[in-house]
């Protein structure tokens, strides 16, 4: 079961380039959400109602969310034969600072064998935040989606060094997620 991390800042449309990817190759592509999968046992425990509420909870119940997510998501994902996308953050934006989404512990269990990473303009970025009525999101500057994504790009190579897995940037236009699904079924190979 090869596993794909895949990875942007929230409003970039990586959960909507998933959808794309998954149109073109329903048989061979199996999206899952490591948000849910924390979010699931976070509401289980009494911890959140809503789920961007996770991401104000202490660190150590965050990583400890993490950690029974992540040991859930490997038992599952092993039984599919096809590609994973694991959608997730590499980054988390917290009141304490950034949190890192996939941590060398989390990696390792995880053991993915590419990283995708997904871009787009900050500009682009927060319009598509101030039009999600769906979500709690912070109305953050361009500027801060800049760094945000730089630290993503860190992110990516720092999940390549650990695991050795190959490094996919995909860029999500406005209006343009199907080409950017093509674009990496074709680096995928689905």
């Amino acid at each position: 079961m090869p596993l794909s991390v895949v990875i942007g800042v929230p409003g970039v449309g990586k959960s909507t380039v998933m959808e794309e990817l998954k149109k073109i190759s329903p048989e061979k592509v199996k999206i899952i959400v490591f948000g849910d999968y924390m979010f699931d046992i976070a509401k289980k425990d009494g911890l959140v109602k809503h789920r961007d509420e996770m991401r104000m909870l202490p660190v150590e119940i965050q990583r400890r969310l993490q950690e029974e997510a992540s040991k859930k998501i490997y038992e599952e994902s092993s039984k599919f034969n096809g590609m994973v996308l694991l959608d997730t953050h590499g980054f988390i934006k917290t009141p304490n600072g950034f949190l890192p989404g996939l941590p060398e512990h989390i990696l390792r269990i995880l053991k993915p064998n590419f990283t995708v990473l997904v871009e787009a303009d900050p500009s682009i970025i927060a319009a598509r935040r101030s039009r999600d009525e769906t979500r709690i999101r912070d109305p953050d500057m361009e500027e801060m989606i800049s760094l945000h994504q730089m630290m993503n790009r860190m992110a990516a190579a720092t999940y390549a060094t650990i695991t050795g897995c190959n490094i996919i940037i995909v860029k999500n236009e406005e209006g343009k997620a199907h080409e950017a699904a093509r674009k990496l079924a074709e680096s995928l190979g689905v």
